[in-house]
């Protein structure tokens, strides 16, 4: 059998990259908490943050604003984000993880740091 060679640990870097590839979904739970965390009552969470043209009623997208999550801080002229929601972020955000072989984190360093 041939173990698999993992690959070595990266930090986040923080470039927002996989936060504007990608759209996050919640489940009904998740998202109740969510609401909970920010101190929301779910009819005002529903409206400010879940995106309108997802269909599903257990199921919610995180809305995007400015092509981005709409919980995205992007710093004037820095090459940092930040998550807004990072201490309680969703499920899906906590299991994505940094990698040099992720195309998004490439993308990041490349963009921010001029690694490639």
């Amino acid at each position: 059998m041939v173990k698999k060679q993992e690959e070595p640990f990266i930090p986040c870097f923080r470039c927002g990259v996989c936060c504007i590839k990608y759209q996050v979904r919640l489940n009904l739970v998740e998202a109740r908490r969510l609401a909970d965390r920010l101190g929301l009552a779910w009819d005002e969470f529903r409206a400010r943050y879940v995106d309108r043209h997802w269909p599903a009623m257990e199921s919610f997208l995180l809305r995007q604003e400015d092509g981005a999550c709409v919980f995205l801080e992007r710093g004037a002229g820095l090459a940092v984000s930040s998550c807004l929601i990072h201490p309680f972020k969703p499920l899906a955000c906590q299991e994505l993880t940094c990698s040099l072989s992720r195309p998004e984190c490439q993308e990041g360093l490349a963009r921010d740091w001029g690694l490639t």
